[in-house]
């Protein structure tokens, strides 16, 4: 089954669109405290370790809200089965 050049990015984009916002948040919080901590216009490594570590904790919690996101909507379409089934 050779699908060629189109076949290697078939469904490529669903994973850049899910990817992208994460990727946006992390980056955009790593610039944010990077900025706070510079002065001069440079940034020692310890404070580049603090803005790599702000970012990182950004992105998991991005990725948790998502993750609770997605079990609130399990439980409510659970629930609305459980009360379909009950009339």
């Amino acid at each position: 089954m050779c699908l060629g050049i189109r076949g290697l990015y078939r469904g490529l984009l669903p994973q850049v669109i899910g990817v992208a916002p994460e990727k946006a948040i992390k980056l955009t919080m790593n610039d944010f405290v990077r900025d706070l901590l510079t002065k001069d216009g440079r940034i020692s490594l310890p404070c580049e370790i603090i803005a790599g570590g702000c970012a990182g904790a950004s992105q998991v919690m991005n990725k948790i809200t998502q993750i609770l996101e997605y079990y609130s909507y399990l439980c409510l379409s659970f629930l609305s089965v459980l009360r379909s089934n009950q009339k």
